[in-house]
């Protein structure tokens, strides 16, 4: 998809700098290269897994069509590059809560771009789904990422020890959360 036809997106949420728009099959391509980008797919959970197109093109089919799923990617407004993906999954609409990802191009990282699309979806989250709960998790040797949650307010609630198999060795898997009342107290009513 041409920069130009991705500020003609659909504009889900919008930011200062960024707009998120639904993941569409024609942002394939772009993902497929931060999946197969080692150093990207160390942060992204753990081991390089490289995959072929065929392959990602039916993951991706399959994630687009979840209902427990939604998908989001990150578009700069200045000049309509896709920069990222940021993504609710495992919703449990009853219960009000889901877990939350995200993953950027390495050009934008320590801009503030993730910082920008993590306030739009918490907003998301917490006021226009009024969900209770919103849960991460990240490797313990994902620096950034555990730093990235807990400068957005996010607490720290436990280790699954030896959880993830990354680089031949086991890793603990460190477990995130905030609440709605978290959530309020931080941002306030927004």
């Amino acid at each position: 998809m041409s920069n130009q036809s991705n500020l003609d997106r659909p504009r889900f949420l919008e930011g200062d700098r960024i707009f998120l728009a639904p993941l569409a099959i024609e942002d394939l391509d772009k993902n497929l290269a931060w999946d197969n980008d080692p150093e990207m797919s160390f942060l992204d959970g753990g081991s390089h897994r490289p995959k072929t197109r065929e392959v990602a093109l039916k993951e991706f089919e399959e994630s687009l069509q979840n209902p427990k799923s939604k998908f989001f990617t990150v578009i700069h407004k200045q000049d309509g590059e896709q920069i990222g993906n940021i993504v609710l999954y495992n919703l449990h609409e009853y219960e009000r809560w889901c877990n939350w990802g995200i993953k950027l191009d390495k050009r934008f990282w320590r801009q503030g771009y993730g910082t920008e699309a993590a306030h739009l979806l918490l907003w998301y989250v917490f006021e226009d789904l009024g969900f209770n709960r919103l849960k991460s998790d990240t490797h313990m040797r994902n620096e950034a990422s555990w730093r990235f949650q807990e400068s957005l307010g996010f607490v720290r609630e436990g280790v699954m020890r030896q959880d993830k198999y990354i680089l031949g060795e086991y890793v603990d898997d460190v477990l995130y959360g905030m609440l709605r009342d978290e959530y309020k107290a931080r941002y306030g009513d927004t």
